[in-house]
């Protein structure tokens, strides 16, 4: 048997003239980079969404809203973990106000 034909008996022979370029090395796709535009389009549905419900929320709550919001990014934004802990306790309380205004629980 010749090597060149079929090294170690795996497979086929090989003929000349076969194009094999498209599959050795192929570049890999990252996933991430693909589902690139299904995000995308996922974070504008989002967003519209949180438009549409926030038209329809009480002044009061919505204030409540944006303020657990800045708590949040707060703590996303620092280095101090003490600091960041204080501000999702704020946002937490931010959060246990508005369940309380609207009559709901939800569990934690």
């Amino acid at each position: 048997m010749s090597l060149t034909k079929n090294p170690g008996g795996r497979g086929d022979a090989v003929s000349d003239n076969v194009d094999f370029y498209p599959w050795i090395g192929r570049q890999q796709i990252n996933p991430i980079q693909a589902f690139a535009p299904v995000a995308s389009y996922r974070f504008s549905q989002v967003n519209q969404l949180l438009l549409d419900i926030e038209e329809l929320l009480p002044e009061d709550i919505q204030a409540l809203l944006d303020e657990m919001q800045e708590h949040i990014n707060n703590a996303n934004t620092t280095g101090n973990t003490i600091y960041a802990n204080n501000e999702f306790l704020k946002a937490l309380k931010c959060a246990e106000e508005i369940q309380e205004k609207l009559g709901i629980t939800c569990p934690l």
